[in-house]
C-alpha cells in the first residue's frame, strides 16, 4: 500500500512489486535464458503504441547477474490461476484470447527486427534453451515416474529434442510476431 504526500488523482494506492528470484541458482538459470531482461524490455518497448491488456508498468529495470525489479499496476480483484481447477478448458480459451491481440499487434511489425530482446533462433539464450529443455524434460520424467503412463516417456523425449529446434526454425521464416514464451494461466490474471 502506498501513501502520497499530496493529492494525485491517477496515483496508485497499491502496486505489485516483482523482483528477481532471491535464490542464486534459479536466478542464474533465468539470467542464462535472458528472461529478466526480456521481460523488462517488453514493458519498456513491447507495448509502445500497442493496445493490449497488460498491467501498467510504473518502473522496470534489470542488471547483469539476473537482478530486476518491475513495479506494476495492481490488477485486483483479478488473480492468477492455478492448475487445480475443473474449468481448465475454459481457462485455456481465456489465455488464448488474452495473448492473441499481442500476437496480432506485432504480426510482421516493421520494428520487430530492430528490437534486441525478443527470443530469436540464433540467440545465445535459444542455445541455452536447447540444453535446459532436454534437462528439464528428463527431470519431469523422473518426477512423474509412476504417475504418468510409461508410454509417454518416448513422446516427452521427442518433444524435448524438437521443441527449441522448432522454435528456431519458425523464427527463421515469415510471418514473425512477438509471442509470450511462458504463456500459461498462472502467468495471467
Amino acid at each position: 500500500r502506498l501513501a502520497h504526500d499530496r493529492d494525485e488523482p491517477d496515483a496508485p494506492c497499491t502496486l505489485i512489486a516483482k523482483f528477481h528470484n532471491p535464490n542464486p541458482a534459479p536466478r542464474a538459470i533465468a539470467e542464462g535464458f535472458d528472461m529478466y531482461r526480456r521481460e523488462v524490455r517488453f514493458y519498456q518497448q513491447g507495448l509502445e503504441g500497442i493496445d493490449v491488456a497488460t498491467p501498467r508498468c510504473y518502473h522496470a529495470d534489470w542488471a547483469k547477474g539476473g537482478y530486476c525489479v518491475l513495479l506494476l499496476q495492481d490488477m485486483a480483484p483479478a488473480r492468477s490461476g492455478g492448475w487445480e481447477r475443473d474449468d481448465l478448458a475454459q481457462l485455456a480459451e481465456v489465455v488464448v484470447r488474452a495473448v492473441a491481440p499481442l500476437h496480432a499487434a506485432w504480426w510482421e511489425h516493421p520494428s520487430l527486427s530492430q528490437l534486441d530482446w525478443p527470443l530469436r533462433g540464433d540467440a545465445p539464450s535459444m542455445l541455452a534453451s536447447q540444453e535446459a529443455s532436454a534437462n528439464g524434460w528428463e527431470r519431469f520424467l523422473r518426477i512423474t515416474e509412476g504417475v504418468l503412463p510409461s508410454s509417454l516417456d518416448d513422446v516427452v523425449r521427442r518433444v524435448a529434442r524438437s521443441f527449441v529446434d522448432e522454435l528456431a526454425r519458425l523464427w527463421s521464416r515469415s510471418p514473425r510476431t512477438l509471442f509470450h514464451y511462458d504463456c500459461h494461466w498462472d502467468n495471467l490474471c
